[in-house]
């Protein structure tokens, strides 16, 4: 049963972030009386052409870290890696878009440690930091984050005999980790930090198999509880100014997996969708839409772009017999980057999506897997 009651943050997690027009969202009331509060989700910037670069992942036996410009040009390898799984995530782009930060792991055995490496956005420089030896790497629904300002970076691994999901919060310029533990310990996956702040969302899975969304102020080392879930709760994303979160949950509904949005500051819920799909990896838009990867009974997953109130649901592939994967907005809410698989062509792609235009840009084709194409800013568009 999902709580009516929950924990309140500081005032400081409303605060917008961003200049500019702000576009109001009233979300709609689906579970019993809850009211959920409007969430201004932040600007709206019309670029004159597609900016920053796409990172991504190609497995052939060791994983490739590259970027490319979105325009599909100057492709460039940065670093390649031995992973203990070809869907490791496990890297993610600094907020000054200067560097990129990752595992790496000498050995493919299962209790192989891993390594935190900084790489330079061009492949100029690299740096391993020096952390306790951290093991298992990443899951598929545990990216590693960096926090805004650039000063920290989350993620989640596993102990050593791959019993228990923890995460781990560390310092990139001196090494210095702090563990984050909970009340009811339990597994912990999918650490996102807040847009403007130092508070953590995360998952968790606690000893008695309840499933939890929460929090976690690195300020106060407190841990709020914000949403309970017998079936599943996972996936957190904040909303760009950091006002409410979006996350895939059950409701309390065997066998359900689609988006729930709850309000940050007072606790109430809303469910998003009300499809017969089941949902995966959300990502929330400076324009206020939601994108996710969902699939359908036929197992073939869809992109997909949801306003937070439920309306003007759209599915971007739906023309296309292909299968996407983690979709991620670009910075100004435009261009939506994603992999695709097509069986038929034995391809692989990283594609770029036009929302304003409905155009579909494909930048990179491999006949090897391709995983977690994410945006990297430009450092020149960085202030």
């Amino acid at each position: 049963m999902l709580p009516r009651k929950n924990s309140r943050l500081t005032a400081g997690l409303l605060a917008a972030g961003l200049i500019g027009v702000s576009l109001i969202i009233g979300l709609i009331v689906v579970l019993g009386d809850w009211t959920v509060e409007s969430v201004d989700p932040g600007t709206m910037v019309e670029p004159d052409e597609i900016p920053g670069t796409i990172v991504f992942g190609e497995y052939d036996g060791e994983q490739t870290i590259s970027r490319i410009d979105a325009d599909g040009t100057d492709h460039q390898e940065l670093a390649s890696r031995s992973v203990l799984r070809p869907d490791t995530p496990g890297f993610a782009a600094s907020p000054d878009g200067q560097s990129i930060a990752w595992f790496d792991t000498d050995e493919s055995a299962e209790s192989s440690p891993a390594s935190l490496v900084i790489t330079s956005v061009d492949g100029s420089e690299s740096e391993v930091v020096q952390i306790p030896p951290v093991y298992g790497t990443l899951r598929l629904d545990a990216r590693l984050s960096w926090s805004a300002d650039g000063q920290y970076l989350a993620f989640a691994h596993q102990d050593a005999d791959g019993q228990q999901m923890h995460i781990d919060i560390v310092d990139p310029e001196t090494g210095e980790v702090h563990p984050l533990d909970t009340p009811d310990n339990g597994n912990l996956g999918h650490p996102v930090w807040h847009p403007d702040d130092h508070v953590l969302a995360f998952s968790q899975i606690d000893e008695d198999g309840a499933r939890h969304i929460m929090l976690y102020d690195l300020e106060s080392d407190e841990t709020t509880q914000l949403v309970e879930d017998e079936e599943i709760a996972t996936q957190p994303t904040w909303a760009p100014n950091g006002a409410a979160i979006v996350y895939v949950g059950s409701g309390g509904d065997p066998g359900r997996q689609t988006l729930h949005l709850v309000n940050v500051d007072s606790g109430n819920l809303a469910i998003v969708n009300e499809y017969d799909r089941t949902d995966y990896l959300p990502d929330w838009s400076a324009r206020g839409q939601i994108a996710l990867m969902s699939d359908e009974a036929d197992g073939n997953y869809e992109l997909l772009v949801v306003d937070p109130d439920g309306s003007e649901l759209t599915i971007l592939t739906e023309d296309y017999d292909w299968a996407i994967f983690n979709p991620r907005w670009d910075e100004i809410g435009r261009y939506l980057t994603f992999t695709s698989q097509h069986a038929d062509e034995d391809r692989w792609r990283v594609n770029v999506y036009d929302i304003d235009e409905h155009k579909l840009l494909t930048v990179y084709e491999s006949e090897n897997p391709l995983y977690f194409a994410h945006w990297q800013p430009s450092p020149d568009d960085i202030e």
